[in-house]
């Protein structure tokens, strides 16, 4: 898995999930997404704040979902954020300037 292509699905993902009216579908993409995180998380090539931004997608993500209260914010915020993250995890301060395959060495 290239990260750089990996985010940019998260992103479609994440829309999916907070334009869905369907609790079912929504925790499906939820998955979805939390599988991809953790593959990120899994990257040689992780640097910077890259752990916090994948932590505040899942959160915002999750709170979407109904499962978090998310500090009592709404779901359009907590979308805002996470989209903010996942424009984040782009950075080559996240993956570096390569962006390197999840899998290689």
């Amino acid at each position: 898995m290239e990260p750089l292509m990996a985010i940019d699905k998260l992103e479609d993902l994440a829309q999916a999930l907070y334009e869905s009216d369907d609790s079912i579908a929504r925790l499906q993409l939820l998955a979805t997404i939390d599988s991809i995180l953790s593959s990120l998380e899994k990257t040689k090539s992780i640097r910077g704040n890259t752990k916090e931004n994948i932590d505040r997608v899942r959160w915002s993500l999750e709170t979407i979902c109904g499962l978090d209260s998310g500090n009592d914010h709404s779901d359009d915020q907590h979308y805002t954020w996470a989209l903010g993250a996942i424009e984040a995890l782009k950075s080559i301060h996240c993956f570096g300037e390569k962006q390197a395959s999840i899998y290689s060495e």
